[in-house]
C-alpha cells in the first residue's frame, strides 16, 4: 500500500520467499537502468562470486542478462546448451558457467526493463516446470508491480502540478458539497 516501491526490498523479499520452496542459492534480478547504460542489480546471490545480497550495478554490455531483455526472451538451458546458445548469439558469459541456467524477461506497460535469473553449478541438476512456471509468475508480477508505482508516481506528479496552477492562481478555486458548505477553497483567498 506504500506509494512508492523500495526495490531492493522487493528483491529482497522475493529470495527470501522462492528459498523456502526452490533453491535459489545463485539467484539475481536485474534492471536495465537506461540513463546510466547499467545493469542495476537490487540482489545478487552467488555461491561461486561469494557474494549475498549485495547491490551491483554493471556496464549494458553483450552478456546474457542482456540478451534476454532486449530480445525479450526466456532462456532455459544446461551447460552445453547455453555454451552453444551464446557461442551462436556471440553472447559474452560473465563468471562461472552455470550447470543449469533460467533466466526470464521483466516487463511493465509493454516495455521489457530487466530479468529475472536462477541459476545452479551442481552437476546434474535442473529446475523442475513447477520451479520455473513460479518463477515465470513471479516475474509477471514484479512487471505489475512496477507497472504500479510508475502509474503512482505520474499521479503524484500531474496531482503536484495541478495543486500548483490551483495555489498559484490569481482567481479563488472553491468546492462546495450539496448543503453548500465549503470543503476546498484556494490559496489565493489570501492573496485576494
Amino acid at each position: 500500500q506504500r506509494r512508492l516501491t523500495n526495490v531492493k526490498l522487493l528483491a529482497e523479499f522475493i529470495h527470501v520467499t522462492l528459498n523456502k520452496v526452490m533453491d535459489v542459492s545463485n539467484f539475481y534480478i536485474a534492471l536495465h537502468d537506461v540513463a546510466h547504460k547499467e545493469l542495476y542489480m537490487p540482489i545478487l546471490i552467488d555461491d561461486y562470486l561469494k557474494v549475498t545480497d549485495n547491490e551491483f550495478r554493471i556496464p549494458f554490455g553483450n552478456g546474457i542478462t542482456e540478451h534476454i531483455i532486449l530480445n525479450k526472451q526466456v532462456i532455459i538451458k544446461d551447460k552445453k546448451e547455453l555454451q552453444a546458445y551464446c557461442k551462436q548469439h556471440h553472447i559474452k558469459l560473465r563468471g562461472k558457467n552455470a550447470e543449469f541456467y533460467v533466466g526470464i524477461p521483466l516487463k511493465s506497460e509493454g516495455k521489457y526493463f530487466g530479468a529475472i535469473v536462477m541459476q545452479s553449478y551442481k552437476k546434474n541438476y535442473q529446475f523442475g516446470n513447477e520451479n520455473i512456471g513460479l518463477l515465470k509468475f513471479i516475474a509477471t508480477q514484479i512487471g505489475y508491480v512496477f507497472e504500479r508505482t510508475q502509474w503512482q508516481e505520474t499521479l503524484i506528479n500531474q496531482e503536484e502540478h495541478y495543486r500548483s496552477l490551483v495555489e498559484n492562481s490569481s482567481e479563488i478555486i472553491g468546492v462546495a458539497n450539496k448543503d453548500g458548505v465549503f470543503e476546498y477553497i484556494s490559496e489565493s483567498v489570501c492573496r485576494i
